[in-house]
């Protein structure tokens, strides 16, 4: 979706092409495929967001480069089995099958205990985005039928989501993280990653702003950095920071991450979203190098073990050009 909106249109339909073809399991893309063979590679699965991201990410290039994506039997016979997966695997309350976290923590990051699966913000929120978008690739091609299909279950996610995904609080209320598979049990800590929600048209009339309000409130670091979740302590204490933590790499809880920092920008106003850029590129690591995992706050450096990251480039260019009017966000109507 990024180099389709920067107008790399045929870079754009080469990665989607590769996942038409690449390998699946359970129904699912797994969450690394091997660099050199384009085979999966071990890691910590299920992940769901990229089912989601791939039914938005094939509609937007249809409609942003070239329509005729909807006619390649590849792209579309993948489309149906990503819709399939959706359709056919219904979770608790309605939501989408339970995943693990996008940080990918299938274990405790103090403790390393085994961890169940999650009915987390950010994968149920694509869910909601990417079933909207393939409707509107299908009605696109006159096949009213999925369409349907796709946005019902679409909207019982979405509704899902607002009726056990959120929190009333003194301060207006916000989204929890996600809903633990084995006891439906909400942990109520703020995730960056759940700005989805915001973005993609997913939380309900009046939740928004409060939410937001929340994620800037208790994730902010470095004036205009934002971190993970609440008490993240990757890079810091945690047991899995790359480099160790004796002495930690970051020297506090929470380190902002360039990479979530370009991505609230999504779902903030231009003059908050210019400012979350100007901090990205004054932490850029050497020649301007995205760095897309943590920042010391309190050094106002990049953690040396996390660069590159070029991903965080990437978000800032789409938030960049959506806001100030040159490519539209993932998700929109008429997308």
């Amino acid at each position: 979706m990024i180099l389709a909106a920067a107008g790399h249109g045929a870079e754009s339909r080469l990665y989607l092409d590769w996942m038409a073809k690449s390998e699946l399991t359970d129904g699912h893309f797994h969450t690394c495929y091997d660099f050199w063979t384009g085979a999966a590679a071990s890691f910590v699965e299920p992940q769901l967001d990229p089912m989601g991201a791939f039914l938005t990410a094939v509609a937007y290039h249809a409609a942003v480069v070239d329509s005729a994506i909807l006619s390649d039997s590849a792209v579309m016979g993948r489309l149906g089995q990503v819709e399939s997966y959706f359709l056919d695997n219904i979770g608790a309350y309605q939501l989408a099958p339970p995943d693990y976290s996008i940080w990918e923590e299938s274990s405790d990051p103090m403790e390393g205990f085994p961890l169940p699966t999650g009915y987390f913000a950010f994968s149920q929120g694509l869910a909601v985005v990417g079933l909207r978008a393939a409707s509107r690739a299908r009605a696109r091609v006159g096949d009213a039928n999925t369409a349907a299909k796709d946005a019902a279950r679409a909207d019982a996610i979405a509704t899902a989501i607002n009726d056990h995904m959120w929190v009333d609080d003194a301060d207006g209320g916000h989204f929890v993280r996600q809903l633990w598979s084995d006891s439906l049990a909400a942990d109520t800590r703020l995730d960056s990653a759940s700005t989805v929600l915001v973005w993609g048209g997913v939380a309900s009339e009046g939740r928004a702003d409060p939410h937001m309000a929340a994620v800037a409130d208790k994730l902010t670091r470095d004036t205009h950095g934002i971190a993970r979740y609440e008490g993240d302590e990757y890079f810091h204490n945690g047991m899995w920071s790359p480099a160790g933590n004796h002495p930690p790499e970051a020297d506090a809880e929470m380190p902002p991450w360039p990479v979530v920092t370009a991505y609230t920008a999504f779902a903030e106003d231009d003059d908050t979203a210019q400012l979350r850029a100007f901090w990205v590129a004054n932490r850029a690591a050497f020649g301007g190098m995205p760095v897309g995992e943590a920042v010391d706050s309190f050094e106002d450096e990049f953690i040396f073990s996390s660069a590159p990251d070029v991903y965080e480039a990437a978000l800032i260019c789409l938030s960049m050009l959506s806001h100030q009017g040159l490519a539209p966000l993932p998700g929109k109507e008429g997308l």
